[in-house]
């Protein structure tokens, strides 16, 4: 029943470092190794720009007496408009204590979007007094947008809705009758409309 397992052991073990020693003296394997050549970046610096910025202005601090919580629009143009017809309205700039005020460093902006989100073109007018006056001439019908900002903040009340209606002719007046005579007609012929007015003319 006796046996000698320390002999045994030995013989495994032996076995057992043999295949060891092979393994490790086998050549190792990079799985890891990419299949493509590998590309190394680097970041360069333009000498020429960094000198453009160091001499460039970022920016500058305006100082201005309007307040745009005290300026005010009004006029028949922020509320309705006929297309075709010349629309008007006048913004007006105040201080902090509701007094008129100009400054030649004030940015007004005035943005007039189409129902189909298309920017209307705007003529903005300015005698320098703190009063701006706003002309345009819609094309098509329906509501707008119409956004005002003073020195880059929304004037009150911005944005507003104007409503554009289809240009509708106006009596401007009658003279005349049906006839040959003077002061009456007979078939009219030219028809004249006067694009400030908006008068016709037969």
């Amino acid at each position: 029943m006796q046996r000698n397992q320390s002999v045994e052991i030995l013989q495994v073990h032996r076995a057992l470092t043999e295949r060891c020693r092979g393994l490790l003296n086998k050549e190792k394997r990079n799985v890891n190794k990419p299949l493509h050549t590998e590309l190394h970046a680097r970041y360069e610096i333009s000498e020429e720009l960094v000198k453009s910025v160091r001499h460039a202005v970022p920016g500058r601090v305006i100082f201005s007496f309007t307040d745009p919580l005290q300026s005010v629009a009004e006029g028949k143009g922020l509320q309705e408009a006929d297309v075709g017809s010349k629309a008007h309205f006048r913004i007006i700039t105040k201080d902090s204590n509701g007094k008129q005020c100009h400054d030649k460093d004030n940015q007004i902006t005035v943005k007039a979007e189409t129902p189909s989100g298309e920017e209307l073109k705007l003529n903005i007018t300015s005698e320098n007094d703190g009063e701006y006056n706003v002309t345009y001439r819609p094309d098509c019908h329906r509501q707008h947008n119409m956004v005002i900002e003073i020195n880059g903040q929304p004037l009150t009340g911005s944005p507003r809705q104007v409503q554009v209606s289809p240009h509708r002719y106006k009596s401007s007046f009658f003279s005349g009758s049906r006839g040959e005579a003077q002061g009456q007609f007979d078939w009219p012929s030219d028809v004249a409309i006067n694009d400030t007015t908006g008068n016709i003319a037969v």
